[in-house]
C-alpha cells in the first residue's frame, strides 16, 4: 500500500536568485500537504530566492544548507558533499528523492541510489550541453549524465526540445523523460499597478521614448553584447529610444564599455539587480532576449504575462515558448542585425506589437504555477503507485 502522506526530498545546488530555485520553491510551497510532506537540501547559497527564515515559517517547509554542496567542481568539497547528503537521505528517509540542476542532481541521485530511496527523479532545468563548456568538458559532463540517469526513473525536462536534446545526446531512452513547463506565479507580472508616468520619471526616461529592456544575469551564455549591438543600430534610426539592461554580472564592466565605444551609453540604462522587475517590465515597449542557449527562458514568460511583444532568439526551449510570429519574433544566436531588425519592425508598427503582447498574455497562461505543482504532484503519485503494486505483485 502506498504510504499515507508521501516524503519527498528536493535537492538543488544552490537556492540564490534564479529560475531553477524559484521553481524548487514554489514546487515546495505548493504541493497538496495532505498527501505530500516535502523538505529542500540546498548548497552553498550567497543571496536566496527570498528570505529562508519567513519562508520556512510561512510554508512549514524545512531546508536544510550543505555549504560544500557547490556549483564549482572541487574534489574535496564534492565528495564532502556526497557524504553529507548520503547522511541526511539517512535521516531524512524520503519515499522520493527530486534532484534539480546538475551538480546537484549528480551528487544528489548518487547519494540517494546509495540509500535505496525508492524513486529518484531529476529535473535539470535546462542542460549544459552546448555554449557553456569546451568539447573535452562536455564529453566528461556527457558521460557523467548518461551513468547517473541509470540511477533515476523519471527526468523531467523544462519543454518538448529539451526532451528532444537529452534523448539526441543518448542521456537516456524517450520514455524516462517527462516534459512539465516550469511554473510561474503569473499575477506578479500580470497584475502590475504602477505609474507609468512615474516609473519613467524615477529612472529619468522621457514621457514618450520608446523603451526596449531585457532581464537577465550579464554572463556569456546570455549573449548580451548581441542586445548592445543591436541597440546601436536601433538608435541609429531612432535615437530616442531607451534601452534597459536589468541585472548584473561578470561581464556589466565590459558591456557598459561596449556602449560607450558604439556611441550609445547616453541611450543605456544600467539598473544592476532589482527587486521591481515587474514594475520596470510593465514600462516596457518591447523585451529582448538574445541567449545562446536556454532551457526555457522564464523570464520570456514573465514579459509575455506582462502583455508585452518579445525578440528572443531560436535556441533551447525558446520556440516552444515564444510562438513565432504570433507572441513574438525569433533571430537567429549571436545576430544583432537580425534582433535589430526585429525591434525596429515591432517599433515601426504599433498595431503588430500590442497584437503580440495581447497573444503573449494568453500564452503565458500555459505557465501558471498551478499546471505545473498538479503535473509534478500526479507523477510523484503514479509512480508511488507503480512502485507499490510493483511490490505486491513480487510477494
Amino acid at each position: 500500500m502506498m504510504p499515507q502522506k508521501l516524503r519527498v526530498l528536493q535537492i538543488i545546488t544552490r537556492l540564490d536568485k534564479g529560475g531553477a530555485p524559484e521553481v524548487v520553491m514554489l514546487l515546495a510551497e505548493k504541493l497538496n500537504k495532505e498527501k505530500i510532506s516535502t523538505q529542500i537540501i540546498s548548497g552553498l547559497t550567497i543571496h536566496p530566492q527570498q528570505d529562508i527564515d519567513a519562508y520556512e515559517k510561512r510554508t512549514g517547509v524545512q531546508i536544510h544548507f550543505i555549504p560544500s554542496l557547490r556549483r564549482q567542481p572541487s574534489l574535496v568539497k564534492d565528495v564532502l558533499a556526497l557524504i553529507t547528503l548520503y547522511l541526511a537521505i539517512r535521516r531524512i528517509n524520503p519515499d522520493i528523492v527530486h534532484t534539480h540542476t546538475s551538480k546537484a542532481g549528480i551528487l544528489g541521485r548518487i547519494a540517494a541510489a546509495l540509500c535505496k530511496v525508492p524513486i529518484i527523479i531529476h529535473s535539470p532545468h535546462g542542460h549544459v550541453f552546448y555554449g557553456y563548456f569546451g568539447r573535452l568538458q562536455n564529453s566528461f559532463i556527457l558521460l557523467v549524465e548518461r551513468l547517473t540517469a541509470l540511477l533515476t526513473d523519471r527526468i523531467i525536462t523544462l519543454t518538448q526540445q529539451g526532451k528532444r536534446d537529452h534523448v539526441r545526446a543518448r542521456i537516456a531512452p524517450p520514455e524516462k523523460f517527462v516534459p512539465i513547463h516550469c511554473g510561474i506565479d503569473l499575477s506578479r507580472f500580470s497584475d502590475v499597478e504602477v505609474s507609468q508616468k512615474e516609473k519613467r520619471q524615477e529612472l529619468n526616461i522621457p514621457e514618450f521614448s520608446p523603451i526596449v529592456g531585457t532581464v537577465s544575469r550579464l554572463e556569456p551564455i546570455k549573449g548580451q553584447e548581441y542586445f548592445i549591438q543591436s541597440s546601436a543600430l536601433v538608435a541609429r534610426k531612432y535615437p530616442d529610444t531607451t534601452f534597459v539592461v536589468v541585472g548584473d554580472g561578470l561581464l556589466e564592466a565590459k558591456l557598459k564599455q561596449m556602449a560607450n565605444d558604439l556611441g550609445i551609453r547616453k541611450n543605456l540604462l544600467f539598473l544592476g539587480y532589482r527587486q521591481d522587475v515587474p514594475e520596470l517590465m510593465s514600462i516596457f515597449d518591447i523585451f529582448v532576449l538574445p541567449s545562446l542557449n536556454e532551457g526555457l527562458g522564464r523570464v520570456l514568460i514573465e514579459a509575455m504575462a506582462a502583455g508585452k511583444p518579445v525578440v528572443a532568439t531560436r535556441v533551447g526551449g525558446i520556440p516552444d515558448v515564444v510562438l513565432d510570429e504570433v507572441t513574438g519574433l525569433l533571430a537567429p544566436p549571436r545576430n544583432s542585425h537580425r534582433l535589430a531588425e526585429f525591434v525596429l519592425r515591432l517599433l515601426e508598427n504599433k498595431d503588430l506589437a500590442h497584437k503580440m503582447g495581447r497573444a503573449g498574455k494568453i500564452r503565458a497562461a500555459a505557465f501558471d504555477v498551478r499546471r505545473m505543482v498538479e503535473k509534478t504532484e500526479t507523477l510523484y503519485q503514479q509512480l508511488a503507485m507503480k512502485l507499490c503494486n510493483a511490490i505486491v505483485s513480487s510477494r
